[in-house]
């Protein structure tokens, strides 16, 4: 199971909607691979912006790697940032 099976599954638990959810598992170690990959993954569905939930210590930074990663990739969705379940 990738890590992205985990928290979705995780995020049904907590009582949100499955289509709320796309598995988009990836060979990404870090935040910085995986930024263009789903953002790759989200222009490839024709998404206009997305919220990014990660924990209280990584929300600033991977807001910095996201957004970097839109300019480099211009046109990129939209994104939103916010703070996992504490």
């Amino acid at each position: 199971m990738h890590e992205s099976d985990y928290a979705i599954a995780y995020a049904l638990r907590q009582g949100f909607p499955a289509q709320w959810f796309i598995a988009l598992p990836s060979s990404a170690l870090s935040t910085r691979e995986e930024a263009p990959v789903v953002l790759a993954e989200l222009r490839r569905r024709n998404v206009r912006s997305f919220l990014l939930v990660t924990s209280d210590y990584h929300t600033a930074r991977a807001r910095r790697i996201y957004l970097a990663a839109e300019r480099a990739m211009a046109g990129a969705p939209a994104m939103r940032t916010g703070s996992g379940p504490r």
